[in-house]
């Protein structure tokens, strides 16, 4: 099983697919080492919530589309049976 604690992209390389290659990436790299999943870890980097819960609104939907990016990833690995 692989964990990703932290997976940031710079701001001028968002939306141009450097953020999935990475998560291909990782996931091509768990599957090579025998893995068969990956997930992000519950303490990553951007977990803790320091904030009053009405300001994390933009954090909370980030993780969420950082989550359906990684399992859209996985769906589409060869391991998985489905193809891009």
């Amino acid at each position: 099983k692989g964990e990703v604690k932290a997976w940031t992209v710079g701001l001028k390389y968002r939306g141009k697919g450097v953020g999935t290659a990475l998560l291909e990436e990782a996931v091509a790299l768990v599957q090579s080492r025998g893995g068969d999943s990956v997930e992000f870890a519950e303490d990553h980097a951007y977990s803790k919530r320091v904030l009053n819960k009405f300001y994390n609104g933009k954090f909370d939907r980030r993780e969420q589309r950082a989550q359906k990016a990684l399992r859209e990833v996985l769906d589409a690995s060869p391991g998985r049976g489905k193809k891009r």
